[in-house]
């Protein structure tokens, strides 16, 4: 195998993370943020049911709990989703590494589709979502305890 070739292996090995890590993303974005956000609204349902808990003297009601979970749970899928969006963003930044020694004349498709201000927009925007949800559950859960 020339350096042509291996090269390519690289690079089709390095799409192939780029596609495992944007599924991880995707995943962890439909399925965490939906079912926190399911659990709040479960939390809103049972506001006027829910018996009021006492531990040591602190009286809270059990919806209150309902929205802190909530929140509680969303902080390490963030997390998680952080880490894997990292992953992507170095595995995009590889390819595109490769792509310039493997086509050093003109720009690759990785290139055409890639850009540091929309990848920089899309970091503040999911930071935004998940931090202005996990902050709704906490404020609720403290507005109803």
């Amino acid at each position: 195998m020339d350096s042509t070739e291996l090269l390519l292996e690289e690079w089709k090995l390095t799409k192939d993370r780029i596609s495992h890590f944007d599924e991880i993303v995707i995943r962890l974005r439909l399925e965490g943020i939906s079912l926190a956000l399911l659990i709040i609204g479960i939390g809103f349902m049972i506001v006027q049911y829910a018996p009021e808990v006492s531990v040591k003297e602190i009286n809270f009601s059990a919806a209150g709990l309902v929205f802190v979970f909530a929140s509680a749970y969303l902080i390490p899928i963030f997390f998680f989703d952080m880490l894997h969006y990292h992953l992507l963003v170095l595995s995009v930044e590889h390819s595109i590494i490769i792509e310039k020694k493997i086509f050093p004349d003109r720009k690759s498709i990785t290139q055409k589709l890639t850009s540091n201000f929309l990848t920089t927009i899309h970091s503040v925007l999911f930071i935004a979502l998940y931090l202005i949800i996990i902050s709704m559950g906490f404020v609720l859960g403290f507005l109803f305890s």
